[in-house]
């Protein structure tokens, strides 16, 4: 058996499916619309989530692969 198989992956394993399949912007607003999300609530998300946790919320745009302008004109909307 594959030795990839046989161990948990872990957020920080270089194997993880989240490194070889990158989650982006577009795949993750889908998830979210898929939920059955709206716009609203997607804004009252991104709110929260500057206004509890700024850096983390950040951190995870970055991790979207969201072009820096983009990341600072988010945080700047929703960080009111």
């Amino acid at each position: 058996m594959d030795d990839r198989l046989r161990r948990p992956h872990t957020l920080y394993d270089k194997e993880n499916i989240m490194t070889e399949h990158a989650m982006d912007k577009e795949k993750w607003v889908g998830l979210f619309r898929e939920i059955g999300l709206t716009e609203e609530q997607m804004h009252a998300w991104h709110r929260a989530f500057e206004q509890k946790h700024p850096n983390a919320h950040q951190a995870f745009l970055e991790w979207l692969r969201i072009p820096t302008r983009e990341v600072l004109a988010i945080r700047r909307q929703f960080g009111q």
